[in-house]
């Protein structure tokens, strides 16, 4: 269990790691020409400001790591390997510390905060395994003719990051990005960008040579969308908004730039007739509900038998309207708030638009008595499958109930939506968890258990959830390219 560390404090110990009005780039901090304001999620306090990043900063930055890519893709895979082991190392040393910082700084219980950094820990490990494992393979080799293909790195990447896990999904992208050779310029989001600097810094004094990572905040328009526009950044990770993503994806076409997008979701949880209900409702709660439902893959739609709903209904409220709301420094919290103000101000008008439209209020739905930008955990029942709650991700801790008479509805009502990034099943018949998972157009679905996201497995989207994939070899390959080389060896 993560030591508590009071709200202040955790400000404090900001403030006295960071250089005010700062960016990372080529191994320092920088001041920049203009500066973001960042606050603390649950009482809006002012943390510090950071530096701000525009076209000329991001120029910057990226001539950093094209210096200094030459070196770092021609060092030994096994010393780029080390590098991130100690990295890994590091952050796992001063661990406690990290998840208060976290908790602060993007509004997350200690809980959820622990989670991520230990995530983000084996992360680093699991890519520092495969630094040096990278091959290529021999074809048609004859007496006269050898031919070969080289797996390469790609150059210069820019990484955006989204605010909901500001180091986690940074580390998903710098650990394959440097473990394949690739230097990077990430750009975090501004609600967000104290823990991506603080992390670059961890990796200077870990022995990472200057100018591999590189670390601008900024708005998306002057500091990302410079970044996807630069003409010497050949890769773009994206996670974020599907219209945001479009816009990358339109951008990044004009420089022919490899484009991974990580977008929306508006996932599903099927519990069919033969359910273990013992398992499933809490691992469904928590599919939703953990870190304030603020998750491209949180599972939002749940759709049951109607012969089971009823039941389903009640023991998911009774767990929703048991979850203890509290403060962020106190470990027994476990639904922080969300984002801010605006934030909450849009989920509780979803919230009212949806009772409005004919679904029925089980529980939650307002803010409740706290102080910080709470939601309440919500449940709607009746919820019809083409409804705005069922298709529109809200982005919060609300769950939408729908009700299906089969396993043909059920898989339906799953694949009826713009999305395709996670989904849950549960059931207790393998032939059905096979067939089922093999209808459902989603890049992940888990069977009997709430998870969606392993180091080893592939994670992205179907659909507007993206193309792509983080994690997994296929989230190394993203930042490698294959190389034909064919060698007359006659002579």
């Amino acid at each position: 269990m993560a030591q508590a560390m009071p709200l202040m404090t955790a400000s404090a110990d900001l403030r006295a790691r960071y250089p005010e009005g700062t960016v990372y780039i080529d191994g320092a901090f920088i001041v920049s020409p203009s500066r973001l304001t960042v606050y603390g999620k649950q009482f809006g306090d002012t943390i510090c400001d950071v530096g701000s990043g525009n076209a000329d900063v991001i120029d910057a930055a990226v001539t950093s790591a094209d210096k200094a890519w030459p070196a770092w893709r021609a060092m030994a895979p096994s010393a780029r390997a080390a590098l991130l082991y100690a990295m890994a190392d590091r952050l796992a040393a001063e661990m406690d510390q990290w998840i208060s910082l976290e908790a602060h700084h993007a509004g997350k219980p200690l809980s959820d905060a622990r989670i991520d950094i230990v995530s983000a820990v084996m992360t680093l490990r699991w890519f520092a395994g495969f630094a040096d494992r990278i091959d290529g393979r021999v074809v048609a080799s004859a007496e006269t003719v050898h031919r070969y293909i080289r797996r390469e790195p790609l150059g210069v990447c820019g990484l955006i990051v989204p605010w909901n896990f500001p180091l986690l999904m940074m580390v998903w992208k710098v650990a394959p990005a440097l473990a394949a050779g690739n230097t990077v310029v990430v750009k975090p989001a501004s609600l967000t960008p104290l823990t991506a600097l603080l992390f670059a810094k961890l990796a200077s004094d870990a022995g990472l040579p200057a100018g591999v990572l590189n670390v601008v905040p900024g708005p998306g328009e002057a500091a990302g969308m410079a970044l996807v526009r630069h003409p010497r950044v050949t890769k773009i990770s994206f996670t974020g908004s599907t219209e945001i993503g479009k816009q990358v994806a339109r951008i990044a076409a004009d420089t022919v730039k490899r484009v991974t997008l990580e977008l929306g979701g508006k996932s599903p949880t099927i519990i069919l007739d033969d359910a273990d209900l013992e398992k499933a409702i809490p691992a469904s709660a928590a599919g939703c509900f953990g870190h304030a439902g603020q998750k491209c893959a949180a599972r939002t739609r749940v759709i049951v038998s109607e012969s089971r709903a009823d039941e389903v209904v009640e023991r998911l409220a009774k767990i929703a309207t048991g979850l203890k709301i509290g403060d962020l420094s106190d470990p027994a919290t476990q639904l922080g708030p969300v984002i801010d103000t605006k934030a909450q101000s849009r989920i509780l008008g979803m919230c009212q638009d949806a009772q409005k439209a004919g679904a029925s209020l089980v529980c939650g739905g307002e803010a409740p008595d706290h102080t910080g930008p709470y939601v309440s955990a919500t449940i709607f029942d009746q919820v019809k499958s083409g409804d705005v709650l069922a298709q529109e991700e809200v982005f919060g801790p609300v769950m939408a109930v729908i009700r299906v008479s089969d396993e043909d509805a059920a898989i339906a009502a799953a694949n009826d939506s713009d999305y395709g990034l996670a989904a849950t099943l549960w059931t207790r018949d393998v032939g059905k968890a096979h067939r089922i998972s093999g209808q459902i157009q989603a890049g992940t679905v888990s069977v009997n258990t709430p998870a969606v996201v392993g180091i080893e497995t592939p994670f992205g989207g179907y659909k507007q959830s993206g193309y792509g994939r983080e994690l997994g070899l296929e989230g190394l390959d993203a930042y490698l390219q294959s190389k034909a080389v064919i060698m007359d060896i006659s002579s």
